[in-house]
């Protein structure tokens, strides 16, 4: 996936954002993405993460709860940057 419309599409849902913004700050190490909810892990384990996991932007195993940079993260970076300072300014 390298398009643009399909990067933004993926953005514009808070939830998938959050999580790909705390893979940012994490500088490459794994992130933990369990939830003590029930439905938040359902919607995460169904819709959130294999979305992002088809995208390259995350590498996901449904046997656990921990997340890394995919191979096309790097793509999303400037994305999630301006993003960012939009929400801080």
């Amino acid at each position: 996936m390298s398009d643009l419309d399909d990067y933004l599409r993926l953005l514009a849902d808070e939830r998938k954002r959050r999580l790909l913004q705390s893979l940012l700050d994490a500088d490459g190490s794994p992130v933990s993405v369990a939830s003590a909810d029930a439905h938040e892990r359902a919607r995460l384990h169904h819709i959130y993460l294999p979305k992002l996991a088809d995208a390259g932007l995350i590498d996901w195993d449904p046997r656990d709860d921990i997340v890394v940079r995919g191979p096309a993260f790097d793509e999303v970076v400037p994305l999630l940057e301006a993003i960012e300072e939009l929400d801080d300014g």
